[in-house]
């Protein structure tokens, strides 16, 4: 029996004590050898093969996981410089020991490759927005910086005699005209009281991040392109101080491209986008209108997740239009007629008065389709505010309304978050919820958020989630 006891007592002896020479490096490791996690080795030693030993080393390549760094000829669990890095077995693309760890780039150093110019925590990403990036411009298709020497840099004091340089900007008038040499015009910080024209045949993108364009004093439009121009503007805020004013007119003769992300129109009671006389092709993303836009005289338009407020979206005679994840929220809706347009409003919120769909295709309309939206009469309650066609509507909710319209439409107040301040999201008990028609492939919604959240699509412009 006092052997029995004396053998018990050295097996517990042996769980609960370990050699101090003896290490283990994790979890599973310490279980396969009967130890307590953390029997891990005195400073200056290193585990190996579960002994702990003192070790030389002259590359981290000859460390392990436990100390992965060769530091004064003896492998540490942190860098000191450079010379450390990468540690054991990590990636070769982190060379700079920051911290007592290895990164890949230092911030405020040129570290990161082309592709990926942002040095963001010590990893390389690419650009998101124009800070992002030294030029103060970033393709953010792509991720990557436009170099300097391809922008030709403006600002509210720059001097016409200036090489329009990041360093010394020029004036937008002078810049303008160097458009055939560069195709982009960066608009740095501040308010401009000028116009910009534009003209036949130009090819440019503006990029106006933190820079506000209000317009000298006259009437005629602050921004005009021309026939067969193409013209992007990007991130720019465009104030109409006179209610008389067009804050941007794409005219002429030859078809013109005008495309617009980012950009805020602040036109009062101006007539913000008017196509008057030619043919251009609109495309607003993620833009908000503070007033009207016009598409109209055989003009074409793509609208996505932008948001339009206080006049109306009109199209005119012949117009060809698509509206997608997109608001409008008007004195008066956008009025279709036998004069008007063609085209589709999908997965969009319009809140107004009215809206008088009508086909005929003696006037240039060839038929106009709204689909999956919430349409709701903001503007007291008519007894019913869709009038016209039926095959205008399907998979909708209109309220309110006397009488469906289309197929598939449901009379029903939508539930908005706060729609009198323009907040049209929905809330938990909106029958828009998975509502949209099953066969619809819109992928994301006006927030960017990804479409379906739940078991369907939801109807409007913002999927509940």
């Amino acid at each position: 029996m006092r052997f029995l006891i004396l053998v018990t007592i050295a097996l517990l002896a042996s769980c609960t004590q370990h050699n101090p020479n003896v290490c283990c490096t994790d979890q599973a490791d310490c279980d396969a050898q009967g130890l307590p996690l953390g029997s891990t080795c005195a400073q200056g030693l290193l585990c190996r093969g579960n002994q702990c030993i003192a070790e030389t080393c002259s590359l981290s390549a000859e460390c392990d996981l436990t100390a992965p760094f060769c530091v004064n000829d003896l492998c540490t669990s942190a860098c000191i410089d450079d010379a450390q890095c990468p540690g054991f077995q990590e990636d070769p693309a982190d060379r700079f020991c920051v911290g007592g760890a290895c990164v890949a780039c230092r911030e405020g150093m040129a570290d990161c490759p082309m592709t990926a110019p942002v040095c963001d925590t010590g990893a390389c990403r690419g650009c998101v927005i124009d800070d992002d990036c030294a030029s103060r411009v970033c393709t953010t298709s792509t991720g990557v910086c436009v170099d300097t020497m391809a922008i030709l840099y403006v600002s509210p004091d720059g001097l016409p005699g200036n090489d329009c340089s990041l360093v010394a900007p020029c004036t937008m008038a002078t810049a303008v005209t160097l458009l055939g040499v560069k195709k982009v015009i960066r608009m740095l910080p501040g308010t401009y009281a000028v116009d910009v024209s534009l003209g036949v045949g130009a090819s440019a993108t503006i990029i106006g991040t933190g820079a506000t364009l209000t317009g000298s004093v006259g009437t005629g439009p602050i921004v005009t392109t021309d026939a067969s121009s193409n013209v992007t503007i990007r991130g720019l805020t465009i104030h109409t101080t006179s209610g008389l004013r067009s804050s941007i007119q794409c005219s002429g003769t030859a078809a013109a491209m005008l495309a617009l992300a980012d950009v805020v129109i602040d036109g009062g009671s101006a007539v913000v986008v008017g196509f008057q006389a030619g043919l251009c092709h609109l495309a607003l993303s993620r833009t908000t209108v503070l007033s009207t836009v016009d598409i109209s005289n055989a003009s074409t338009g793509t609208i996505d997740r932008s948001n339009i407020q206080y006049l109306e979206l009109g199209f005119g005679k012949g117009a060809i239009v698509t509206v997608t994840n997109s608001i409008v929220s008007s004195f008066s809706l956008p009025r279709f007629d036998p004069y008007s347009a063609s085209g589709r409003v999908s997965f969009s919120t319009i809140g107004g008065s009215y809206i008088d769909c009508e086909t005929n295709a003696g006037f240039g309309a060839v038929g106009f389709l709204f689909d999956n939206d919430i349409l709701v009469a903001t503007l007291g309650s008519p007894a019913s505010h869709l009038i016209g066609n039926a095959a205008c509507f399907d998979h909708d909710i209109a309220f309110p309304q006397a009488v469906p319209l289309g197929t598939n439409m449901k009379i029903i107040d939508p539930h908005f978050v706060d729609a009198p301040n323009n907040d049209f999201h929905l809330l938990m008990n909106s029958a828009a919820i998975d509502a949209a028609d099953p066969a619809a492939t819109d992928p994301v919604d006006y927030d960017g958020i990804a479409r379906p959240q739940g078991a369907g699509r939801d109807l409007g412009a913002f999927e509940y989630h």
